[in-house]
């Protein structure tokens, strides 16, 4: 089962986008260029088209290896 959670914070094209996960203590990680963007749950909620999501915030960006 997944749970829809909203990015944000991210320069990323659409940062503001949701996403689904399995586990609310999982990362969520996107590629993007030449990495990645990482997104942690930020244990805060919205609501997306009526329906109360959990926001997982930008926390870093790491390179793709080589």
């Amino acid at each position: 089962m997944t749970v829809k959670v909203l990015l944000t914070g991210s320069a990323i094209p659409d940062a503001q986008c949701v996403h689904e996960v399995v586990d609310l203590d999982d990362k969520v990680k996107i590629a993007h260029g030449a990495g990645y963007e990482h997104f942690a749950n930020s244990g805060e909620v919205r609501e997306v088209d009526g329906v109360t999501v959990p926001v997982y915030q930008w926390c870093e960006k790491t390179r793709m290896a080589e």
